[in-house]
Order: C-alpha cells, then structure tokens, then sequence
C-alpha cells in the first residue's frame, strides 16, 4: 500500500520482489491519498517435503527524488482440515488421523531405529463446545520427563495460535499463542502432568489434558474451550497456526531426538513457522500462507 503524506500528487515507481522474481511499475497516488497495490505470487507455494519455511517480500518505491522500502515475511507451511463430530461423540474409525513422519526431525535423526523407536500421528476434531486434540505417541523406551523442563525427556508439546488473522504469522509471542507440554504418566493409573510455557490467559484456564500409557507408547487427549476461540475468532476461526511436537529420550537418558509436524525445531520461540488448522475444509495439499 502507497501513502502519499503530502498536499499534492505523486508519480511513484514501485519494484516488488520475492525469490527470484521481480515485478515493476508506475502508480499516481493523489496528495493525502492511498494506493493499493496486489501481486500474485505465482509459485508452487509448498511446504518443501513437509517443512514449513519462509522468505521475505520487498516492495520499494521512488517518487520525487524520494524513496521507501518495506520488506514482509511469507511463511509457507502445512494445512490440514479439522474434523466434527456428532455431538460430543467421537469415532475414531471415521476421523482423519495425520501422520508425523521421520522426515520432519528436527533433532536426532540417527538415534532413530524406526517406527517401533519413535511414531506419532495425531487428530483434530471439533466437539459441541470444544477442540479436541488427539496424539497417539509409539514409544519402545519411556525416559518420562520432569514438570521443570518437560523437552529434556519424553514429552510432546501442543502449539495454537489463537491470534486474529492480521497478527497469524507474527515471530513472536504473547498470551493468545499457547505452548503446551505435556508429560507422559510413569505408570499406568497416574495423572497427566502438563503446563504452559506462559501463563494462560483466564478465558482458557478451562482447558483439560489426559495422557495415558499404552502398551507401546502412549495417549494424549486436549480439550480447548471453543467459546474464547470463537471469541477471538469467530464463527469461522480457520487458518489458526498449529503444531505437534515429540520429544524422544530412551534408555533413561535425556532427549536424544524431536519430531515436529512443520518441521520446524524453534516454535517455542518463534510462532512464524506454525502449520494451520482450517474449520472448513482444504485440500489435502493445501498449505496455510502468512504474511507479516
């Protein structure tokens, strides 16, 4: 977007590039005016092999021996369609589960000794008056981790981003962004153990974790009020940044490997690179685009 601040009309030559590409042209903005400039990026805008990335957008303009830069960043990441459920009846035989596969580690890929080592899958389902988060965890040695730094041992995390839509992508953090840890039991019948990496604001305080043992792995379940989401988004809250991560620790060490849905090991950093969850449907190779 042009602004001219000025009392009179501008002539403006304005470049805009992203990657390897480049498009020029000429726009009269009129004194105190505002022009709207668009562009396709025509790309095949993909996760590469399942990892979300990013790659900053440049616009300059010159007018009047005068000149302004502004630079954006896309983040391009995986998209995936949010099931619901009948009531708050959930079958699981007829919900779309999502694999995490081996390609997206972020750390350890060669202590991995195949899937009975390390697999995940999880789903996504709306109920009558909450988002339900289901991760199913294959895990042939249990290192389960502590609440005072829950990556170091077997664990998953649960990221959302409950942000309105102009702020989805933003690289940092703040209260609407949840970071979840959520600690396995040490033994069957004991309770979950999770927490949030910040303080949760007092609408979500209602949230509700169980985890389980199985006897290769273990279960995780997350209930998410869907009243301060829709609050926060509305009816129609899709593109909402998500993502699942897993920590692996075996033989009673501490973590030796990651699995990460994006791909992408500094989420509890840098929110940029989450995937999105869409309410309506998507295609199955669609991805959730960002621009900040």
């Amino acid at each position: 977007m042009l602004r001219n601040t000025g009392d009179r009309p501008i002539a403006c030559q304005v470049r805009t590039e992203w990657l390897d590409q480049e498009v020029d042209g000429e726009f009269s903005v009129g004194a105190a005016g505002v022009q709207s400039i668009s562009h396709e990026i025509a790309l095949p805008l993909q996760p590469f092999d399942g990892h979300s990335y990013r790659f900053p957008v440049r616009i300059m303009a010159r007018a009047d021996g005068l000149g302004a830069i502004d630079l954006c960043w896309l983040a391009v990441a995986p998209a995936v369609t949010v099931d619901r459920a009948d009531g708050d009846t959930v079958d699981e035989n007829a919900i779309t589960w999502h694999p995490i596969p081996p390609d997206r580690f972020t750390m350890g890929r060669h202590h991995w000794f195949g899937p009975v080592d390390l697999d995940a899958r999880f789903a996504t389902v709306v109920l009558s008056d909450r988002l339900r988060f289901m991760i199913e965890i294959t895990d042939d040695s249990m290192s389960v981790a502590t609440l005072s730094d829950p990556s170091k041992g077997d664990s998953a995390e649960l990221y959302l981003d409950l942000r309105p839509d102009a702020d989805q992508g933003k690289p940092v953090h703040d209260e609407a962004v949840l970071a979840l840890q959520i600690i396995p039991p040490a033994q069957a019948g004991a309770g979950a153990q999770w927490q949030s990496m910040q303080k949760l604001p007092d609408d979500l305080s209602g949230i509700a974790v169980d985890c389980r043992l199985r006897s290769d792995g273990y279960r995780i379940v997350v209930d998410v009020p869907l009243t301060p989401i829709i609050a926060r988004r509305g009816e129609q809250w899709g593109g909402l940044g998500f993502d699942i991560g897993i920590n692996d620790a075996d033989f009673g060490q501490t973590r030796d490997s990651q699995l990460m849905w994006t791909g992408h090991p500094d989420n509890y950093l840098n929110p940029a690179y989450l995937g999105g969850l869409y309410v309506n449907p998507v295609l199955s190779s669609a991805s959730s685009r960002t621009l900040q």
